[in-house]
């Protein structure tokens, strides 16, 4: 219950400084959080964030691959919000959807996350 306590808070604390725009505070923050762990195991306790918009292809996409994966994810919409997709991109230098957090870490859009399934590590 602690973790799952725990994570909330991760996203909430992740969410707020995406917000506002503290890059600075934010990457610290992802360096210090621990690193996308490779286990067997479908239920993973691997913290996914999907910042994406509706009608985008790679978004559908990178839903269906979680889903096929058995992995759970958190959905946040830009398709309304533009001042959080501009802050993503400030931040992460990616400028399309989707915006990928595993573990607090951006790691990419869809292929980024395929090229981790093809991998292995994910």
């Amino acid at each position: 219950m602690g973790s799952k306590v725990f994570k909330k808070i991760s996203i909430i604390f992740a969410v707020i400084l995406v917000i506002f725009g503290s890059a600075k505070i934010y990457s610290s923050y992802i360096s210090s959080t621990e690193s996308i762990r490779n286990t067997e195991s479908a239920e993973q306790d691997l913290d996914i964030i999907v910042y994406s918009k509706a009608g985008c292809i790679f978004c559908i996409k990178t839903k269906e691959l979680l889903e096929e994966k058995q992995l759970h994810y958190k959905q946040i919409e830009l398709s309304n919000n533009r001042d959080l997709h501009l802050k993503l991109a400030t931040q992460t230098g990616q400028t399309t959807v989707p915006y990928i957090f595993i573990n607090n870490e951006f790691i990419g859009g869809f292929q980024d996350l395929q090229n981790l399934v093809k991998e292995g590590k994910l």
